[in-house]
């Protein structure tokens, strides 16, 4: 019973923290239309034909161009960008991040708070297995 117990605690313990480590980032959405016809994130980096990016918030299609907003607060004139200009669209994944983390300006404490969420899972994973096994042989020491 307790032999059960533990590798249960081991097998939580270790899809815990692999799903902790995840890296958040930036990652690809389909090309247009089809980014749009499932989903309608609220902010974009678009990478355009000349390898430069623009951040977008609350982007949309319009015919064959890509309208959005360079500042979220003072919507009044849209970026206008044709659809056959861009080369790649991206939507952060992850803990939500200050717009310095996705503009590339920091980021230092996400791996640090994956880091500390891997060790945490660990710890806490060892000492169940540690409490199931007690006295008992339970093939993992």
């Amino acid at each position: 019973m307790h032999h059960h117990i533990a590798r249960w605690a081991l097998s939580l313990t270790l899809a815990a923290a692999t799903g902790c480590a995840t890296t958040p980032g930036w990652k690809p959405l389909p090309p247009p239309p089809a980014t749009f016809a499932r989903a309608h994130p609220e902010e974009v980096r678009v990478t355009l034909a000349d390898g430069s990016h623009v951040m977008l918030t609350f982007p949309h299609l319009a015919g064959d161009t890509l309208l959005g907003w360079r500042d979220p607060f003072r919507r009044d004139t849209p970026v206008r960008i044709p659809v056959a200009e861009v080369r790649a669209i991206e939507q952060w994944r992850g803990p939500a991040a200050s717009s310095a983390d996705r503009h590339g300006a920091g980021g230092g404490g996400f791996a640090a708070g994956g880091i500390l969420l891997f060790l945490a899972s660990f710890i806490v994973g060892t000492v169940l297995v540690l409490v199931a096994c007690g006295n008992h042989n339970c093939g993992f020491f």
